[in-house]
């Protein structure tokens, strides 16, 4: 049986669009006067190609550029592998899909599943082991291995925990029984199988509601689909390509800051300056806002956002939420910041409130905030604190992920002369005499800059431990997994060991210049911007803001670290953030480089 999904003359060419039936995601593709219809899953790691661009006739996953015919679904560089396709027909302009292969598709998916407790039993295995089975450390009655948690090391406990108890053991929390996992293979399960098995953990949800600042980071079902469609469209290639202009002179903002701390020779907060780059690049991006925090001093939004973030992470992991019975100082500094940011946001969302009734609603959105004043549903307009909550999301997930990759990169920099001296050159030959990226193709020729941006997240991920939570009972490698048993990601573990399980310590970019199993190896166990369906929006734009900093300060500047500073540390806070690093800039210099002393390793 067929139904219609589309009319063919109101598809637009070569652009992907979503399609919904039995609760699966496809994606329909007009290629010529063709048109196919594929599952949206990426067969790698099951992002979703709706959100994808179409070159030459092939569709681009947005997270590692596996390519596909748009017309057969075969992957450009790996024939073997190919997108599930669904038989569809053009009829009296219609186009209308096989209801019957949709079905069947849901039915294999649900029986392949390596979750599924009743897919273990038709397949005759042996009973699932219960989670009590597994190994972990020993706790204390009633409180368990609370006391041994502290929210702020919270990726050292677990790393620890890991070693002495492998790689899938379970701890106790108040009574409440959690596993963690560092098997790459399940780590990327759980990932894909969202939202149907696993989502993140419940506490995340309830945190950002009791703030009022529930967003695309902290939804979840049809919510969360809702207002990711939003999203995914601000931050796609198209849109990003408009705002590059904006982002070199954004990126020349930063470069006159660091001039001028070249000029005066002292230790730069290189944190500190990088918070205000990303804030001003997301606001100008998403919001059509430029809040241009570099150039200000004083009091900005940069410092009420930068504060915000380790709370949040230390109420989603506590053990007790004593916040809702008494207020610390560092709980009433939060509700402070909380609400001088509404102040900030509210001034935004009224600023597009002014433009869509001055221009009209027709003119269409140009930013996050205007698209969604114009989404109606069932219960109508979306709310100011829907949209602020969204405001809130892109600003503290645009701010503090991005930023603090790339001050973990300028300090492997500062230590690796070798290495930045290379990566000059190669800015040097891209950039020609320009000190600024020239164009977004300029950006995707800067290959020993991704080499180095690689070994960074593989050294400091962005998130080295993802808090999760089954929601359906799930079978993990013969493990019954009740639903509500959260579930943590160890993503750094499988990264610091290369293929034959040696460690693999040392900052080396040249290990993804090889193109052997070693980097394949560490391609397939890396996940810093997630996977699946929820694979982090931001992802392209985030590389773009890390290339264009890095290859002008390459151009410009030299850097070691401050002598006097103290010891560089990390701590937990969704993300993994750099402390204590202190840069003394000064202007560029034709010395050869020096190999250091010792190699910087994690």
């Amino acid at each position: 049986m067929f139904k219609t999904v589309a009319q063919f003359s109101e598809l637009p060419p070569e652009t992907p669009v979503h399609v919904v039936m039995e609760g699966i995601d496809l994606v329909l593709l007009r290629v010529g006067d063709e048109v196919a219809l594929f599952e949206s899953r990426c067969p790698h790691q099951g992002a979703m190609l709706h959100e994808s661009a179409v070159n030459d006739g092939h569709i681009v996953c947005r997270a590692h550029g596996w390519a596909f015919d748009g017309v057969s679904g075969r992957c450009r560089h790996k024939p073997a592998v190919s997108l599930r396709a669904i038989p569809v027909r053009v009829t009296e302009g219609a186009v209308l899909a096989d209801e019957d292969a949709v079905r069947a598709l849901v039915l294999e998916r649900r029986a392949g599943s390596a979750t599924s407790a009743d897919a273990a039993a038709a397949r005759d295995e042996p009973a699932p082991m219960a989670i009590d089975d597994l190994p972990g450390p020993k706790g204390l009655p009633v409180i368990g291995n609370a006391h041994q948690i502290d929210p702020e090391r919270l990726h050292v406990v677990m790393e620890d925990w890991q070693r002495r108890h492998g790689s899938f053991f379970k701890f106790k929390i108040m009574g409440q029984t959690a596993i963690a996992v560092a098997k790459p293979h399940l780590i990327r399960m759980v990932l894909r199988e969202r939202p149907h098995n696993f989502r993140r953990i419940d506490t995340i949800e309830a945190v950002f509601e009791e703030m009022g600042a529930q967003g695309l980071f902290s939804v979840e079902g049809g919510v969360w689909k809702r207002q990711r469609k939003v999203v995914a469209q601000a931050l796609n290639a198209r849109q990003i390509r408009a705002f590059f202009p904006k982002l070199q002179e954004i990126t020349g903002r930063l470069m006159r800051r660091w001039d001028r701390a070249a000029e005066q020779g002292g230790p730069v907060d290189v944190q500190a300056d990088l918070m205000r780059y990303t804030v001003d690049v997301t606001s100008n991006l998403s919001f059509n806002y430029d809040m241009n925090t570099i150039e200000k001093e004083g009091d900005v939004i940069q410092q009420r956002l930068e504060y915000v973030f380790p709370m949040i992470s230390r109420r989603v992991n506590s053990a007790f939420p004593y916040w809702r019975y008494f207020k610390l100082r560092r709980d009433r500094e939060l509700d402070e910041a909380l609400r001088e940011l509404k102040v900030t946001i509210d001034d935004i969302i009224g600023l597009s409130r002014e433009r869509l009734r001055r221009d009209g609603a027709e003119s269409g959105p140009r930013n996050v905030i205007e698209a969604m004043l114009l989404i109606r549903d069932e219960q109508g307009a979306l709310s100011n604190e829907d949209i602020f909550g969204n405001v809130f999301s892109l600003l503290i997930a645009g701010e503090d992920t991005t930023a603090n990759t790339m001050v973990w990169i300028l300090h492997f920099l500062s230590r690796r002369p070798d290495v930045f001296a290379r990566l000059r050159q190669e800015a040097d030959e891209v950039l020609g005499d320009n000190d600024i990226l020239p164009d977004i193709e300029t950006a995707g020729r800067l290959v020993y800059h991704d080499a180095v941006i690689n070994e960074a997240l593989r050294l400091k991920p962005v998130a080295s431990v993802w808090p999760m939570g089954a929601c359906a009972d799930v079978v993990m490698d013969g493990v019954a997994v009740p639903a509500g048993t959260p579930v943590f990601l160890l993503t750094r573990v499988p990264t610091l060991l290369d293929p034959d399980g040696a460690p693999a310590l040392e900052f080396d970019p040249e290990r993804w210049l090889a193109k052997d199993r070693h980097a394949a190896h560490f391609d397939n166990v890396m996940v810093p911007f997630g996977a699946g369906p929820r694979l982090c929006p931001g992802r392209s734009l985030a590389l773009l803001e890390i290339r264009a900093v890095m290859s002008m300060i390459a151009r410009r500047l030299d850097l070691v670290p401050d002598p006097d500073g103290p010891p560089v540390g990390e701590r937990f806070a969704f993300t993994l953030i750099p402390t204590h690093v202190r840069l003394i800039f000064s202007g560029r210099k034709a010395a050869a480089p020096v190999r250091a002393d010792h190699e910087e390793t994690v």
